[in-house]
């Protein structure tokens, strides 16, 4: 059990940290310079639901 809680302690800080990253980049390059094809790309990887990429993609435009 133990090693099970470890394993997905450590999933947990590899999905945070890859988030942070993401935000940081979003952040520093502008919302603007972020293409709709990047959007879908981000949302096909990570699993984003359709809702959020439509708004991150609308935004960027």
């Amino acid at each position: 059990m133990r090693r099970h809680t470890i394993r997905l302690w450590g999933k947990s800080a590899l999905i945070g940290f890859v988030a942070g990253l993401l935000a940081a980049l979003l952040i520093y390059f502008g919302m603007d310079r972020i293409s709709a094809a990047g959007i879908e790309i981000l949302r096909e990887v990570f699993g984003w639901p359709l809702a959020l990429a439509e708004t991150l993609s609308a935004a960027s435009q």
